[in-house]
């Protein structure tokens, strides 16, 4: 009785059926998104409207003659925010097309 609850507690739960389905040829049954999932969905599009208009912002100001008579270590500030906000752009995307997929699984 001992060595099968250690047995049970080591070995992880779903391993084996997902392997033998695997195995069989049989698909196993997508997962579905969760509450927390579809609002994050639902709260995707408006972030990635903020983070565009934050990079078009930033590229107007760099766009003006002006900008670069000022100091450099206030343009590689905005060089940087603009690196950052793309990357948390394509980050954002990438997750809304993840989330997309799950809820249209559903």
């Amino acid at each position: 009785d001992w060595l099968r609850r250690k047995r049970a507690a080591v070995a992880p739960r779903g391993g084996r059926r997902a392997a033998r389905a695997k195995a069989a040829g049989v698909a196993v049954a997508p997962r579905r998104a969760s509450f927390k999932e579809k609002r994050e969905l639902g709260e995707l599009p408006a972030r990635i409207e903020q983070l565009e208009a934050r990079k078009r912002q930033l590229f107007e100001r760099m766009a003006s003659p002006e900008f670069y008579s000022a100091p450099g270590p206030e343009i590689a500030k905005a060089k940087s925010q603009v690196a950052a906000i793309e990357a948390e752009l394509q980050e954002a995307l990438a997750r809304w097309v993840e989330l997309e997929a799950l809820a249209s699984g559903d």
